[in-house]
């Protein structure tokens, strides 16, 4: 169907963005990135996260890209869990199916795999995540009438109610932080975890393991829409995460094992100052927490939030076997707003 209308004294011919492409299944939708990753002078070693993020941007993207035929852009990447460590110079396959669709969102569930030639050859998984995406004008704006999806097997729609649920959680989750804004004078006694103190030689309050970092990014991190890659930000926030937590810790050897939803509420471009701000703000027996804070500012403008997240980083030797932490974290009810700031990484 071709619609007629006058704009400006002329007759624009605009085919509706659903004509374009007749409805399909979530598996016609499914592709792959696939890669040998790391450095042949590292090899063997633990990867860090961020450079499996980047390849999970990049392959939502791909898809959202094929599936609209034009341009996306990612504005949620969801919780992401990393089931085994990476190395230098494992083969790694991230597969993605489009599951779900808006009025010009689309999310996109990833797997991660790596191969293994031990104790029998073949992929195993490594990670889940949902990204979501966004069908955009050429001026940035978001592109609505989509075409929608089709989920034609139970598989394609079991993919489609967890990216769902996951929404959901999400929103809960949203709405507890809310409620625990509110609460005042919190006491240490509590709040605080016992494992927090088990086997703890050290502690340090939460304003003592704080990482500034400020920066530009380059042209070459720049998407077609002259904003930054979102896998360029997240190799970038999970790299000074990771960072946070060896300097806690004093062990270099870290990995991710988690990161939380991340939601970029604004876009970022090559002549933005990007300021990043990182602390350790829980601590169990052998993983702890690390919030990151980003923040933006524009030529002559004022510093705005850009996003957070929050990664969960174990403790480990260099073969990646986890190791009791024997750094804690110090509460002091003077400082209310570490403390609230620890509840809240508590109950998530």
């Amino acid at each position: 169907v071709v619609y007629n209308k006058m704009v400006g004294g002329k007759v624009d011919t605009t085919e509706p963005m659903e004509s374009k492409q007749e409805l399909i299944s979530v598996n016609e939708t499914l592709d792959y990135l696939g890669d040998i990753v790391g450095e042949e002078s590292q090899r063997g070693k633990l990867m860090q996260a961020g450079a499996i993020l980047d390849i999970i941007d990049t392959v939502a993207g791909r898809i959202a890209w094929n599936y609209v035929r034009g341009p996306v852009v990612t504005v949620c990447v969801d919780r992401v869990d990393f089931l085994l460590p990476i190395r230098h110079l494992d083969l790694v396959r991230l597969e993605g199916r489009l599951v779900q669709t808006g009025s010009s969102s689309m999310v996109v569930a990833v797997k991660g795999y790596k191969q293994i030639v031990e104790p029998v050859r073949g992929f195993v998984h490594v990670c889940d995540c949902y990204v979501t995406m966004v069908a955009v004008t050429d001026t940035g704006a978001p592109k609505k009438g989509i075409p929608q999806i089709q989920c034609s097997t139970p598989e394609e729609e079991a993919y489609r109610e967890h990216a769902i649920l996951r929404k959901d959680v999400h929103s809960k989750w949203d709405k507890l932080e809310i409620e625990l804004s509110k609460r005042q004078n919190l006491k240490i006694e509590d709040i605080l975890d016992p494992l927090n103190n088990l086997n703890k030689t050290e502690f340090l309050t939460i304003p003592q393991t704080e990482v500034k970092v400020k920066r530009h990014f380059f042209v070459k991190h720049e998407n077609n829409h002259k904003t930054i890659f979102g896998g360029e930000v997240l190799q970038w926030i999970d790299k000074i995460a990771t960072h946070t937590a060896r300097n806690f810790t004093k062990n270099p050897y870290m990995w991710t094992v988690s990161m939380s939803r991340v939601v970029f509420k604004k876009p970022i471009y090559v002549r933005d100052v990007v300021e990043l701000i990182a602390h350790v703000v829980y601590v169990r027996t052998h993983v702890l927490e690390v919030e990151i804070n980003v923040s933006i500012q524009r030529m002559g403008g004022p510093k705005v939030s850009s996003h957070s997240a929050h990664f969960m980083i174990i403790n480990a030797d260099e073969n990646g076997n986890k190791q009791p932490l024997k750094v804690g974290l110090r509460l002091e009810e003077e400082d209310q707003k570490s403390m609230m700031i620890y509840l809240k990484a508590k109950e998530r």
